[in-house]
């Protein structure tokens, strides 16, 4: 396996080249095995390393995704919550805006009826004999 430039992590070959270079090695291996016995030890044991490394592989792509869909899936739970957390926000923000301009317009309704209301009558009112005395010296 070689790593790449971009992130570091071990590329995964394709099942189909792997499935090519072991092919490619066993047609070599019972080539060069009828000659030499040998090799043909060789090439049995590099085989078996092979097998055992793609079982490895496969094993831990197995697990990778069993990891993978637990993250996708708290993920999923995640977005859920935080889309909540949004709408509930939005809903607050409109009704304090909604709290708001009822106050609004019940001021400018009560300061619009002060400004045209004919209802308040002022009536005279008698004063006190001792005050009605000194307001009519202090002319």
């Amino acid at each position: 396996m070689e790593s790449s430039a971009a992130g570091g992590k071990p590329e995964v070959e394709a099942p189909e080249a792997l499935a090519s270079a072991e092919a490619f090695a066993a047609a070599v291996a019972a080539k060069l095995a009828g000659n030499d016995p040998g090799v043909a030890r060789k090439t049995e044991t590099f085989l078996e390393k092979q097998a055992q490394l793609l079982e490895t592989q496969n094993t831990h792509l197995k697990d990778e995704h069993a990891l993978r869909v637990a993250h996708l899936r708290n993920q999923l739970r995640e977005e859920k919550v935080r889309r909540f957390g949004l709408r509930l926000r939005v809903g607050f923000q409109l009704f304090l805006a909604l709290v708001g301009t009822v106050i609004g317009i019940g001021g400018a309704v009560m300061i619009y009826d002060a400004f045209t209301s004919r209802r308040v009558v002022i009536e005279p009112f008698d004063a006190p004999p001792a005050l009605a005395a000194r307001a009519l010296l202090a002319k």
